[in-house]
């Protein structure tokens, strides 16, 4: 894994370069979605550990941007999310999702973390990721009475 101090997406080198080349990008949209297409379009025996950590990184801001909780996201990753006029689409959402099911699915992240005592930890942390970006998307697909 890269340098690593904790079990959050944002916890870890390769989330903080991956923000710092968000928070330069004109316009940043690209770099947003960049790591998880790569995550959603890799075979999964072929996904890179920083493709995951970035892709985590990214589904936690979409994530943010999207419930406006931005307690558990860094300070610039903060002022991006504030920033926004408008949620996150669909297809960004889901496309978000996508990218950490696969990673919690199967990838050299996972596979990594499992060789830790702090697996659980891990999992526990993207598995809530991934249960705020499944309840707003439940929330927009779902018609209005």
């Amino acid at each position: 894994m890269s340098h690593t101090w904790g079990c959050g997406p944002w916890e870890n080198d390769t989330a903080l370069d991956w923000l710092s080349r968000l928070a330069s990008a004109h316009p940043p949209e690209i770099v947003l979605l960049e790591p998880l297409e790569t995550v959603f379009n890799t075979p999964n025996d072929e996904l890179m550990l920083f493709d995951c950590e970035s892709a985590l990184a990214a589904a936690s801001l979409v994530a943010a941007h999207a419930d406006a909780y931005v307690d558990e996201v860094p300070f610039e990753a903060r002022r991006w999310v504030l920033g926004r006029s408008t949620e996150p689409s669909v297809e960004v959402l889901q496309l978000a999702l996508r990218a950490v099911e696969k990673v919690l699915e199967e990838s050299e992240l996972r596979f990594n973390w499992e060789l830790t005592a702090k697996f659980g930890d891990w999992y526990n942390e993207v598995d809530n990721l991934r249960t705020r970006i499944e309840l707003f998307l439940a929330m927009h697909l779902t018609p209005n009475p």
